[in-house]
């Protein structure tokens, strides 16, 4: 760990100003796992931490329901059992499905008449937005299996357990699928930490590291045979979407994110290496014209004589480093694997607009979290330099290399302080404040030294 250090004189002591630069220390996977009334913490071993698999919220958050998908006239003000009706009468749902959707719908809409206010309105806003979808004609037939089963967990969770920590993961007995807890909107499909535990399970069969945990190939045909069941067209030229289904950043649901759909075209390539099974590869072609469509049906945006793909469906103005990469990186997967000139051409699109942006994000002392914005915090600089070491070691591109080993250096090389304000001297007066300014995200503590004797050592929080 390397230190820097400010000298100061109080009360004839010396005080040291000590800051550092590493990654954020990584968040246990832990998932709530539930089984009816019983409820256990499990550690999944193959679930990335939460800072690998959350979306964060837009700096600033897209005016509410610009970016959101056109409503469809024609059912536009149903109610969703007009529209489950409708999906029987075109035969694209069974009676028998149709019945288990309204009775799941029924069900929702029954229990949160009695349950305590808070979780009231936590599966309150789960009805409320199937509702709203239904009512803009977005709720169709091949979303319903996706929607329909987020209400049914939000239902099983919300009669036998109290409110969760904001972002705790949750799976249910019989199933691998992975939700997640966003305050006010209840429990979430997570796509990208879904995609997340299968790339993770994929390695732990391929990569030679003892560390990793044993390989479980069973694990993985069982998650991705779930994930393959609950993709949805996005408008009408062929798009197919791992979407996301609640409120968030100002988008409203149904939308989709460029960094989880690449993760998740990426792990269903993989996976149909791994386990010889062609139909995880036509799941992952299948999720490519997300990447040919402008929002709000899909993520491409032109970029510097190529393709930017970006991190929310309806945000067009948010250009992410981090997922953009990630990306470019899961399209160069599928394209080696397949050898489909489609993924090859999105990958060289995106390729080319990365090699341009990448420098507009690098400041020379840290990188920048999106394009024109703030600086990452200490755990997304990592994350964006892991994904540049990932490209690096697929295309050997120079760019990609060099960028990569400079934000390795940036997160062990100290900070410089550039300004610090005193006081410089104290001679009993009440406690100052101490002010510096570091070029980058740091970790601080202060150590306060008479002599050779520490009187104090405080870490202060970033």
């Amino acid at each position: 760990m390397s230190l820097v250090r400010i000298r100061l004189l109080t009360s004839g002591a010396l005080a040291c100003l000590i800051a550092w630069a590493g990654a954020a220390p990584a968040a246990a996977s832990e998932v709530l796992r539930v089984d009816g009334r019983d409820v256990d913490v499990v550690f999944d071993p193959y679930l990335p931490s939460r800072a690998a698999t959350d979306l964060p919220p837009p700096p600033q958050p897209a005016t509410p329901d610009a970016g959101s998908l056109p409503i469809r006239d024609a059912q536009a003000g149903a109610s969703v059992y007009a529209v489950i009706e409708a999906a029987v009468a075109a035969g694209r749902i069974t009676p028998s499905g149709a019945d288990a959707f309204r009775s799941i719908y029924d069900e929702g809409r029954q229990l949160r008449r009695h349950l305590p206010q808070a979780r009231r309105a936590q599966l309150s806003s789960v009805v409320v937005n199937l509702e709203r979808m239904a009512g803009a004609g977005l709720l169709t037939p091949d979303r319903m299996p996706a929607v329909f089963l987020q209400l049914e967990r939000n239902v099983e969770f919300w009669r036998a357990r109290g409110v969760p920590r904001a972002g705790t993961r949750v799976t249910f007995s019989g199933s691998p699928v992975i939700f997640q807890f966003y305050p006010g909107e209840g429990l979430a499909l997570q796509p990208l930490a879904n995609f997340g535990k299968a790339n993770a399970l994929y390695a732990s069969c391929t990569d030679p590291n003892p560390k990793l945990p044993p390989c479980r190939r069973d694990q993985l045909k069982l998650l991705l045979d779930w994930m393959s069941a609950l993709p949805a067209p996005r408008g009408s030229q062929g798009a197919v979407a791992w979407e996301y289904y609640f409120r968030f950043g100002g988008g409203r649901p149904p939308w989709t994110s460029g960094l989880s759909q690449g993760t998740g075209v990426q792990a269903m390539a993989r996976g149909s290496r791994l386990l010889g099974d062609a139909a995880y590869l036509e799941s992952a072609r299948a999720g490519l014209g997300v990447f040919e469509a402008k929002p709000p049906v899909g993520v491409r945006v032109p970029s510097a004589g190529g393709a930017h793909y970006l991190l929310y469906s309806f945000n067009s103005r948010l250009r992410v480093l981090n997922g953009f990469l990630q990306a470019v990186t899961g399209l160069f997967d599928v394209a080696r694997i397949s050898g489909d000139p489609r993924a090859r051409a999105l990958f060289s699109a995106g390729d080319r607009a990365a090699r341009r942006e990448l420098p507009r994000y690098d400041t020379r002392q840290w990188s920048l979290y999106s394009l024109g914005g703030s600086r990452s915090d200490v755990g997304y600089h990592k994350l964006v330099r892991d994904f540049l070491r990932n490209l690096c070691e697929r295309t050997r591109a120079r760019v990609y290399c060099t960028t990569a080993r400079r934000f390795t250096r940036q997160l062990r090389s100290p900070r410089t302080v550039r300004r610090f304000a005193g006081p410089r001297r104290t001679r009993g007066r009440p406690p100052g404040q101490l002010r510096a300014a570091l070029p980058g995200p740091a970790r601080v503590g202060l150590r306060i030294e008479e002599g050779r004797r520490i009187l104090e050592f405080t870490k202060v929080a970033p």
